[in-house]
């Protein structure tokens, strides 16, 4: 096992590098007249463990993407991006901003995920037996453009706003226009930590379903993870 807080000096060279990935780089600046610079298609999801100040064991998922559309894109991905912002009511944002290096600044994924469904192969605790939901004992934490882009702009507040529901009251619409990070976080811990064989099922707004794996080992302290897990610094 692996504790975060003893850091090899190259481990917080890296972590610093995150950091500044994450936005406090100042890149090139440019204009840009939708606040969505690009939207992710995708063939699959992963779920990762992901680590910040306070917690390790939140998870992360992400999507694996094969195609991307954004503010630079040309012929038929700038038509379809341009459609997806015309679709969203996102073309009036007309703003100069910072780009840091190479990447998008606001990312979504297209289509958001309506329903996501995860599943122990082990007891989890009375009310939870193994391969029954349990969406009610795990939260969902992202950040979303959608009111930004609804307020017609006006509150930055709510670029940087962090929202958090219940895997079970997750609406169909919630993570419409989610950016960045889906953190999936345990509400709380099974009757017997041990290791548990998780199944994440997501269905997109579109019907399509994405399913995946994750080998979670619940008897770690708070600050560990196991060697062979790649860890996500956390964004929120």
């Amino acid at each position: 096992m692996k504790n975060i807080k003893n850091l090899t000096a190259g481990k917080l060279v890296l972590l610093l590098a995150i950091l500044l990935l994450s936005g406090c780089y100042a890149g090139e600046r440019y204009f840009i007249r939708s606040f969505v610079e690009e939207y992710a298609m995708y063939d699959g999801i992963v779920i990762e463990r992901a680590f910040s100040s306070t917690s390790t064991k939140h998870l992360r998922l992400r999507v694996k993407s094969d195609r991307w559309v954004n503010y630079l894109s040309e012929g038929a991905d700038k038509a379809k991006y341009e459609q997806l912002c015309t679709l969203y009511g996102d073309t009036s944002y007309n703003m100069e901003v910072n780009r840091p290096l190479e990447m998008a600044r606001v990312v979504t994924k297209y289509p958001h995920f309506s329903i996501i469904d995860v599943r122990s192969d082990k007891d989890f605790d009375a009310e939870h037996p193994a391969g029954t939901p349990l969406n009610d004992i795990m939260s969902i934490r992202f950040q979303s453009a959608k009111e930004f882009i609804e307020s017609g702009y006006s509150d930055p507040t709510l670029e940087e706003k962090i929202y958090t529901k219940s895997l079970a009251e997750l609406d169909k619409d919630d993570l419409e226009l989610s950016i960045h990070n889906l953190f999936l976080i345990f509400d709380k811990e099974p009757e017997v930590l041990t290791t548990h064989l998780l199944t994440f099922e997501c269905i997109n707004a579109m019907g399509e379903k994405y399913t995946t794996t994750y080998s979670y080992d619940f008897s770690l302290a708070e600050g560990e993870v196991e060697p062979e897990v790649t860890v996500t610094y956390e964004t929120l």
